[in-house]
């Protein structure tokens, strides 16, 4: 069995707020699991296909600021039996986040505690 290589281009940090999405009629609450500058992983058993777009609200309470910003599906984590113990949700990736944005989440980040994940981790 070939190992996969972590694909991440960004530093992760474990956050763990309420957020919202919002896609056409749809609107569902949950929570993150953890952030980065480029996208998040939101914990949901809902089902999003890969590619699909939708708006996500979360607040960073450490700057008093409310996100709203679009996300795109990377990739999807169901549940499976024999994982257990597997995250279920999906990843998202921002999509068209504005200077002043990123510049805040970049802040956030850069003093929040680093998440460490192993080479082989293909979550």
């Amino acid at each position: 069995m070939s190992e996969l290589p972590n694909q991440r281009e960004h530093r992760r940090i474990a956050i763990e707020t309420e957020i919202s999405i919002s896609s056409g009629s749809q609107f569902y609450t949950g929570f993150t699991k953890n952030i980065s500058s480029g996208g998040l992983f939101i914990s949901t058993h809902e089902r999003y296909e890969l590619g699909e777009q939708f708006q996500v609200r979360f607040r960073v309470d450490q700057f008093d600021k409310d996100f709203d910003i679009l996300a795109e599906v990377r990739w999807v984590s169901p549940y499976r039996e024999d994982l257990p113990d597997q995250p279920v949700g999906l990843g998202v990736q921002f999509v068209g986040l504005s200077e002043g944005d990123q510049a805040i989440l970049d802040m956030y980040l850069k003093n929040a505690e680093t998440l460490f994940y192993d080479d082989d981790d293909d979550l």
